[in-house]
């Protein structure tokens, strides 16, 4: 076997099980904090393969790997219980703690990581952009720009950013510019006239720009700072990309290309390991954050639904049926088993479409 397929295995692995493992825990220690009982430990989905009763707890691994859980006494109990270690006799506050305390802890994690990251040295965006490719019959052509310049300044003012470097180019189009780049190491300056009417699909300079991201380390005592930085201001981007995400699902009925499950976490798991140590851990860290955004959503059998549940008790200070809100979990879960099916099928038609997978599994048919 490549050793960088066994690597790349043994990454996937250890990262569903770190993100499982993570979440279930902060379940798992806020009800011994509270005094609940937990009855199950579970790694992945029922049916079970293995378990093991430690102490009051039953360890669990289970067939289906996409999840985990902690079952709790009285967690899915339809009556009212008076016993004091039931969740379901908790006051809402708790378990209200109880039901989010799983997301809390994949953001620890991501800030955790992230932090590791930024002691080694991560990437972090920077005020510069990197062009990534020139249009033809275009003022940056024309002047000299080239895929892979890295623009630091316009007219000698130093750059805010993607942003600011359309809303400057609009603004001199028609003018001749000073682009300050940097080209292997060399700082340039080249003259440019934005155009004032650019063809459709094209900047005033016609080309195609990115954040420049560069490789930053701190001291460890900084770094926890910046980690937590990272972590909120990639938790907004995800926020933003899922809600365009549900958009389509639910409006234009259909899967978006975005959406991804175990497969494409596969897929970028084995650039990352390619990568390096580094990348690991910035998609363990990236895929903490996003747990813990899916599961904080008030759907059905997700933490968020839970927690919905507990906000309505709150707010109308009367608990809603518990064996309607038990139906309602059972309908989630099988809408969320469905949604899984869907995407792993989407992985695939990915998969085959964007990698050499596809070339590779043809190349084994034998006629065409």
């Amino acid at each position: 076997m490549n050793p960088e397929y066994l690597y790349t295995g043994l990454n996937f692995v250890l990262i569903l099980g770190v993100l499982i493992f993570i979440h279930e825990l902060g379940h798992f220690l806020s009800a011994k904090f509270f005094g609940v009982k937990v009855e199950e430990f579970g790694f992945g989905l029922p049916p079970k393969i293995w378990g093991k009763k430690k102490g009051e707890t039953e360890y669990t691994v289970n067939a289906l790997p996409i999840g985990g859980f902690v079952r709790l006494t009285g967690e899915d109990s339809e009556e009212p219980s008076k016993d004091p270690r039931n969740f379901i006799s908790q006051a809402p506050w708790k378990r209200a703690v109880m039901v989010t305390a799983g997301v809390l802890m994949n953001f620890i994690l991501a800030v955790a990581v992230l932090t590791v990251v930024y002691v080694i040295g991560g990437p972090l965006p920077t005020d510069k952009v990197l062009i990534g490719k020139v249009a033809k019959d275009s003022p940056a052509l024309s002047s000299g720009l080239k895929e892979g310049d890295v623009i630091t300044a316009i007219n000698g003012v130093e750059l805010g950013g993607p942003e600011d470097l359309r809303d400057k180019t609009d603004k001199l189009a028609g003018s001749e510019i000073a682009v300050s780049v940097e080209r292997e190491g060399r700082l340039e300056v080249l003259k440019v006239t934005p155009r004032e009417n650019p063809p459709q699909g094209q900047g005033s300079m016609g080309i195609e720009i990115y954040p420049y991201v560069a490789t930053k380390s701190f001291p460890i005592w900084e770094a926890p700072v910046v980690g937590f930085n990272q972590a909120l201001r990639a938790t907004g981007l995800m926020v933003d990309s899922l809600r365009t995400m549900l958009r389509d699902l639910f409006v234009e009925k259909e899967v978006p290309e975005e959406v991804g499950g175990l497969g494409r976490i596969a897929y970028f798991t084995h650039l990352a390991t390619k990568s390096g140590f580094v990348n690991v851990l910035m998609l363990l860290g990236l895929l903490s954050l996003n747990l813990a955004i899916i599961n904080i959503l008030p759907l059905p059998a997700l933490d968020g639904g839970r927690l919905l549940f507990i906000t309505a008790e709150l707010i109308t200070r009367r608990k809603v049926p518990l064996k309607l809100e038990k139906w309602v979990h059972t309908f989630g879960m099988v809408f969320l088993l469905f949604l899984i099916i869907l995407i792993t099928y989407q992985d695939i038609i990915w998969l085959w479409l964007n990698t050499s997978l596809g070339e590779k599994v043809t190349q084994l048919i034998p006629f065409k």
